[in-house]
C-alpha cells in the first residue's frame, strides 16, 4: 500500500498547526519538508524565532531548483552575521555545515528536475554570483555564505565545512532513475572545489519521509543487532526488562534518523543535555579512540525506556525509545561515529526497560542518573507538570517577547535566536515563585534543592495553573534587568531581589491570591503581564520605596537587627501589614491548607472507610472518624484540600478537614 494518503494526512495537520490553510499543497510541502528535515537535526530550532521556518524556506520564483538552504554552525542553524560572530565569539573551532533541500508533491519526478537541483546546488556553493536568477531569500543568503566562508575565519574552521542534500518526494525511491549516477556527479563536483569535506546526498520517498516525520514526533522502531542479553526480574508495572551488550555501530542505529543524523529527540527524557567537550567526555572520547574494548569497563552504559521491545536471534527491536540515562555517552558514541571512528569495537551495555506507566519512568531516570553532579532538582524537571510548563512558556509572551523554560541544563545551547536573558532556569522559577506566590521571600533565596524539600506537597501540583510560574520566572527577568539599568539601587536592594517581587506583586493586586484557586490566579496573573510590561520601572521603584520604609520602621522605631531582614519571617510580614494598611491590601493567606490528590480509599475491619491522600516522603493517611462529614464514594483520584494534624493515639501525621478540592469556592493557605 502506497503511503500517500499519510503524508497528505500530515500535511494537513502541519497546515493547521502552522497557519498554512491557504497555503497550495505544494508550497505547504516545502515548508513541511524543511521543517522536518531540519528539526530532526535541532528540535529547538524553530522555538526562538517564528520566522526562521521562512528564511530556510527558498522555494518560488527564482529559486534556483531549491525549496530550502540551512547554515549550520557547530550544529546551530544561522540566519544572520550577527548570529555566527555569537558563535565564534564562544568557541575556538567550529564546524560549518551546508543543508540543501528539494521537496515534490508528487509521485513521479523527472531527471530534469533532480539535474536542476544539483546544478542550483553547485552554483549557490561555488559562484560568488550565480548565473541563473535568484530571489531574496537566497541572495541573503548567498551573502551569509560569503561571510562565514571568509579567510580570516579558516583558522577557525575544525575541519572543511561539510554539505548534505536532501531530495525528497512522496513517491518511491525506486521511481527516480538514473539519480545514483547524478548523486555521485555532485559529490564529485563539490569535491573538486577543494572548499568542502564531502557530500552526502539524502533520497527521501514517502516511506522515509513518514518514518523522519515518526522519529520527529517519538513515534518509531529501530532494530539493532547485539552480542548477548540478559533477561531481568519481574517488575509490577514493567512489561518486560533486559540487559543487552552490542558493539558501537549497531548501538548507533538507535541515535540515527532517516538522514543518518543524530536523533535528538531520542534525549527529551534525560536530566541534562549534551554538554560538550567536558573532561569526562573527552576522557570518553580517548577510550573509544586508544583502548575501544575497555569501554564497557569505564562505561556506566545506557539506560532505554520504551514502549516495547521484541528480542530475535540476535537481533532485538525496540518502539519509540527514550534514553534516560546515558545521554554524555551516546553522543559522544555519536560523534566519534560522524568523525569515522571504527566504533565496532566499542562494545556498549544498554539496560532495556518496557513500560508505558510514566511513574515506573520517573522512578528509573531518578535511579539511573544517581551521581554526585546531578541533585534531586534535575530529577523535578522530568515531571509531566514541567514538560508541560515548558510548553505553557512557549505560548505565551510579554510585550512581544518570549521567555523559555531551559528545563534541562544546556538546553538550548545550540539556537543563537534565543537570548540569554530569555532563558529562564528551574532555580529562578523555584526562587521566585515563592517569593510571589507562596509570600515567603525570606527563604526564597535558598538552594533550589532545599525550596523543592520545603514546599514539596505545595509547589508545582498537577491541579495548578502554569501560569503563576511563568509570571515569576517574567518578573524576575524584568527586575534583573531594572537592576542592571539602576546600579546605585542594585547596590543596596539586590540582596532583597524576592522582598522587591512579592511586594511588586501585592501593589499590582491588592491582594494575596492563593495559588491553587486557577480562574483568579490566572487573571490576576493576565493583569501581571500587562502592568509589568508597561510600567515596570515605577512599579519596582514603588516597591522598593515600600521596602525601604519599612526598613527603617524595622530598624529604628523596633529595633530590630538591621542584619536580620533578609531571612526572617517576622520583616515579611511588616511588610504585609504594611501594604495592608497603606495600599488597601485585602489580606485572605491565612490558614495553611494543602492540596493532595487522593490515590487510595479503602474500608477497615470495622466498615470505617480510611484513604491515603498523594503526599512526599510518604502517603498521608485520613480517616472517616476525623473527617465525618466528607464523602468517600468515588474520591479516589480526586484532589481534597486538607490540613495535616497528629494522630492523638498513634502521634503520626494524618489529613484533617479533609474536602474535595473541586467544591471549595475559597481555600485559604
Amino acid at each position: 500500500m502506497r503511503l500517500e494518503p499519510i503524508i497528505k494526512a500530515k500535511l494537513e495537520k502541519f497546515k493547521e498547526i502552522k497557519g498554512y490553510q491557504d497555503f497550495e499543497d505544494a508550497k505547504a510541502f516545502e515548508f513541511f519538508v524543511n521543517y522536518h528535515v531540519l528539526y530532526a537535526q535541532q528540535p529547538d530550532v524553530f522555538f526562538g524565532n517564528t520566522c526562521i521556518l521562512d528564511v530556510v524556506s527558498t522555494g518560488g520564483h527564482d529559486d534556483m531548483s531549491i525549496d530550502g538552504v540551512a547554515i549550520k554552525v557547530d550544529g546551530a542553524i544561522i540566519t544572520s552575521a550577527d548570529d555566527f560572530d555569537e558563535i565564534i565569539s564562544k568557541n575556538k573551532k567550529i564546524q560549518i555545515d551546508f543543508v540543501f533541500i528539494q521537496a515534490k508533491y508528487k509521485r513521479k519526478t523527472g531527471m530534469g528536475e533532480f539535474n536542476n537541483f544539483v546544478f542550483g546546488v553547485r552554483e549557490f556553493l561555488d559562484s560568488d554570483k550565480p548565473t541563473q536568477p535568484y530571489n531574496d531569500r537566497i541572495a541573503n543568503l548567498l551573502k551569509l555564505k560569503d561571510y562565514v566562508l571568509k579567510d580570516e575565519f579558516v583558522a577557525l574552521w575544525k575541519d572543511n565545512p561539510s554539505v548534505e542534500v536532501h531530495y525528497v518526494t512522496i513517491g518511491e525511491n525506486g521511481e527516480l532513475p538514473h539519480v545514483d549516477a547524478l548523486s555521485k556527479r555532485l559529490e564529485k563536483d563539490i569535491k573538486s572545489l577543494n572548499m568542502y569535506k564531502g557530500t552526502s546526498v539524502n533520497l527521501i520517498d514517502s516511506s522515509s519521509l513518514k518514518s523522519l516525520c515518526d522519529s520527529n514526533e517519538n513515534s518509531f522502531d529501530v532494530t539493532f543487532g547485539f552480542i548477548e542479553n540478559m533477561g531481568l526480574n519481574e517488575v509490577s508495572c514493567v512489561d518486560n526488562s533486559c540487559v543487552v551488550l552490542c558493539f558501537g555501530d549497531e548501538f548507533v542505529k538507535i541515535l540515527l534518523n532517516e538522514n543518518r543524523t543524530l536523533r535528538k529527540t531520542i534525549f527529551n527524557d534525560n536530566v541534562r543535555d549534551f554538554q560538550g567537550d567536558t573532561t569526562i567526555n573527552s576522557e570518553i572520547k580517548k577510550t573509544i579512540d586508544t583502548e575501544p574494548e575497555k569501554f564497557v569497563l569505564l562505561n556506566n552504559g545506557v539506560t532505554i525506556v520504551c514502549d516495547k521491545f521484541v528480542p530475535k536471534n540476535r537481533t532485538i527491536m525496540i518502539s519509540n525509545p527514550q534514553i534516560v540515562n546515558g545521554c554524555q555517552s551516546s553522543s559522544v558514541v555519536y560523534h566519534a561515529y560522524k568523525a569515522g571512528c571504527d566504533i565496532s569495537r566499542v562494545p556498549v551495555l544498554v539496560k532495556i526497560i518496557s513500560t508505558i506507566d510514566s511513574g515506573v519512568a520517573n522512578q528509573i531516570v531518578r535511579g539511573t542518573n544517581r551521581q554526585n553532579i546531578v541533585y534531586d532538582e534535575a530529577f523535578e524537571i522530568t515531571r509531566d507538570f514541567h514538560k508541560n510548563l515548558e510548553e505553557f512558556f512557549e505560548s505565551q509572551q510579554v510585550d512581544g517577547v518570549k521567555y523559555y523554560y531551559e528545563r534541562r541544563s544546556r538546553q538550548f545551547q545550540h539556537n543563537t535566536t534565543i537570548k540569554q536573558g530569555q532563558k529562564i532556569s528551574l532555580k529562578n522559577i523555584i526562587q521566585s515563585a515563592v517569593g510571589v506566590f507562596f509570600y515567603r521571600p525570606d527563604l526564597a533565596h535558598k538552594h533550589e534543592s532545599r525550596l523543592l524539600k520545603e514546599f514539596q506537597n505545595k509547589i508545582f501540583l498537577d491541579n495548578q495553573s502554569y501560569f503563576p510560574y511563568y509570571m515569576a520566572g517574567v518578573m524576575n527577568v524584568y527586575l534583573e534587568n531594572f537592576f542592571r539599568t539602576n546600579l546605585d539601587k542594585k547596590k543596596d536592594y539586590y540582596a532583597f531581589k524576592f522582598h522587591i517581587l512579592m511586594i511588586a506583586n501585592l501593589l499590582i493586586n491588592k491582594n494575596q491570591i492563593n495559588i491553587n484557586k486557577e480562574k483568579e490566579i490566572d487573571v490576576h496573573c493576565r493583569d501581571l503581564s500587562s502592568v509589568i510590561a508597561l510600567d515596570h520601572e515605577d512599579i519596582f521603584d514603588s516597591a522598593i520605596s515600600v521596602f525601604e520604609k519599612c526598613r527603617r520602621k524595622w530598624i529604628d522605631e523596633l529595633k530590630k537587627d538591621r542584619f536580620r531582614i533578609k531571612d526572617v519571617y517576622g520583616f515579611v510580614e511588616l511588610l504585609i501589614e504594611y501594604l495592608h494598611d497603606c495600599h488597601k491590601l485585602n489580606k485572605t493567606f491565612q490558614n495553611e491548607m494543602l492540596i493532595g490528590r487522593v490515590v487510595k480509599v479503602s474500608v477497615d475491619r470495622y466498615g470505617k472507610y480510611f484513604g491515603f491522600i498523594e503526599y512526599k516522603p510518604s502517603d498521608l493517611f485520613f480517616h472517616e472518624t476525623q473527617n465525618e462529614a466528607l464523602n468517600f464514594q468515588g474520591l479516589e483520584g480526586k484532589y481534597v484540600a486538607y490540613r495535616i494534624g497528629k494522630d492523638k493515639r498513634y502521634g503520626n501525621d494524618i489529613g484533617l478537614d479533609v474536602v474535595v478540592y473541586q467544591t471549595v469556592q475559597s481555600v485559604q493557605r
